[in-house]
């Protein structure tokens, strides 16, 4: 028993817990708790949180002591009324404590202010990370989706042409078929073997790509729930929705990008405009001829007072820094509206792509059903006697390039229905949604 317990310790603790078995909402829970792009989201918010203390400290009283302990190997001398007087000790000491606290600076107050929207800025890249997350773990469950549902076509029909083949072979042993036939529908069969095995390794490929979007080990054993929900008609469309720009996350980033970037041209130019502090001080100096009696002989003072900063030239360098503000708003402003022209042309594309996928895809399952119909009659007319070989093999391939037709228009149709959410704005609805 002992034995048992060390060898459950020792194991990984996925191991202990091999499966996960997840639908698409909990998969996208899982990546947006556990992707490292999150995490990275959060320490930026966290980052923000600490910039806006450095720029309210800056505002607050800065306090410094400092000292100094000296050895004047050659007092200064000088004369006075033909006199030569040694000034000063050939030791000295000084410890000083200062106290500053800024009165009236314009700049470091712009600084505070620009706290808010430095920190909501950083919330709306985490927003905008969750919807990443959201788009590239749906595009990857879809993906697998489509090809588990692909799997399970080819095993319906590698156990139907196997059921062929049992058949056909026996007659042809027994004298009463062609091994031709036979031999025909073997070659069939190896070819959807061979389907298989490259459609399970498309599947391994797949799933090891949802698994990197949700943030989990690749090693982890991952079975979806509720592909039975996915894999179903798609007969009336959805509805779109409106668009504005103005309340997508990317335009919400952009508008509070350039509310910090005047925040920026007004700090350089308040520059120019004095500032005022307050300081207070509190030294000790010590002199003396030997290194002890500087200790012995201290003298303190203390000092109060205001000081006065007048910018008067700096050769116009915060002139330019201010004007470079100033173009960069303007362009970040172009910007805005060139991206809000380029949004509104993507939801427009991704509306007609999403309806003209829907439309594919009812094409092509009906065309699917029409296939397996084909392929039915004909067989019966194949054990009847009244139709060849070639004349039901070639109804399966029918049926098959239907399926795959199928399959594909499909995931079309869900990556469609992705972008438009992306392109919407609208992706934290979808998988609220779920």
């Amino acid at each position: 028993m002992r034995n048992v317990l060390t060898l459950l310790f020792l194991l990984p603790f996925g191991a202990i817990f091999a499966q996960e078995n997840l639908s698409l909402k909990e998969c996208i829970s899982y990546g947006l708790q556990n992707h490292s792009s999150i995490k990275v989201a959060e320490n930026n918010i966290a980052k923000s949180k600490e910039q806006g203390r450095e720029a309210l400290a800056a505002y607050l009283p800065q306090m410094n002591i400092n000292g100094e302990y000296d050895y004047n190997m050659k007092v200064q001398t000088m004369q006075i009324n033909g006199n030569k007087i040694s000034m000063g000790s050939p030791y000295s000491s000084t410890v000083t404590a200062q106290l500053d606290q800024p009165l009236f600076n314009q700049s470091l107050l712009l600084g505070i202010k620009a706290n808010e929207p430095n920190m909501e800025l950083s919330k709306l890249n985490r927003e905008q990370t969750n919807e990443q997350i959201i788009y590239n773990v749906s595009g990857s469950y879809f993906q697998v989706l489509v090809i588990q549902k692909q799997i399970q076509l080819l095993k319906d029909n590698k156990a139907r042409t196997e059921k062929l083949y049992n058949v056909t072979n026996l007659q042809a042993q027994q004298g009463t078929g062609k091994k031709i036939n036979a031999r025909q529908i073997e070659v069939n069969l190896n070819n959807i073997n061979s389907q298989i095995a490259n459609a399970e390794s498309n599947y391994t490929i797949a799933l090891n790509r949802l698994k990197n979007a949700m943030g989990m080990d690749i090693s982890a054993n991952v079975v979806l729930t509720d592909t039975a929900r996915w894999v179903q008609n798609v007969t009336t469309a959805p509805a779109t929705g409106t668009f504005d720009y103005v309340s997508t996350t990317a335009y919400k980033i952009q508008e509070k990008q350039i509310e910090l970037n005047e925040i920026s041209a007004k700090s350089i130019r308040a520059g120019y405009i004095p500032t005022v502090s307050m300081f207070g001080r509190y030294g000790l100096n010590g002199i003396g001829k030997s290194a002890g009696d500087v200790f012995s002989n201290q003298f303190d003072y203390s000092t109060i007072g205001l000081k006065f900063t007048i910018p008067l030239l700096d050769g116009f360098k915060k002139d330019a820094q201010y004007k470079q503000a100033k173009i960069a708003i303007s362009t970040a402003k172009e910007n805005l509206k060139l991206n809000q022209s380029n949004s509104n042309m993507v939801f427009q594309n991704a509306t007609n792509k999403r309806e003209q996928a829907r439309t594919t895809l009812l094409s092509d399952k009906r065309n699917m059903e029409m296939s397996q119909d084909l392929y039915d009659n004909v067989n019966l007319q194949y054990k009847g006697g009244t139709a060849s070989l070639s004349d039901l093999l070639n109804a399966e391939s029918s049926w098959s390039s239907a399926q795959n037709n199928y399959l594909q228009s499909m995931i079309n149709y869900y990556v469609a229905a992705l972008d438009l959410a992306n392109a919407q704005g609208s992706l934290e609805d979808f998988y609220n949604k779920l």
